[in-house]
């Protein structure tokens, strides 16, 4: 299989975190967004805490 520019990451796109449940950007240089979804395992909700995460601003809304 070939892979064509189009397939590759932009290197001025942030990579999301690596947990499974989160959508945030991971920090520079890393897999993860927090300490918190680096350490977390065996759940995909995320608990991060940032704002833009997508799973906790509907958590935030329904309280």
């Amino acid at each position: 299989m070939t892979t064509t520019k189009k397939d590759q990451p932009d290197k001025n796109t942030p990579r999301k975190c690596a947990h499974p449940g989160c959508n945030c950007p991971a920090r520079p240089g890393e897999q993860y967004c927090s300490e918190f979804c680096e350490n977390i395992v065996g759940s995909d909700v995320c608990g991060c805490g940032h704002t833009d995460c997508k799973p906790h601003a509907h958590a935030e809304a329904g309280t």
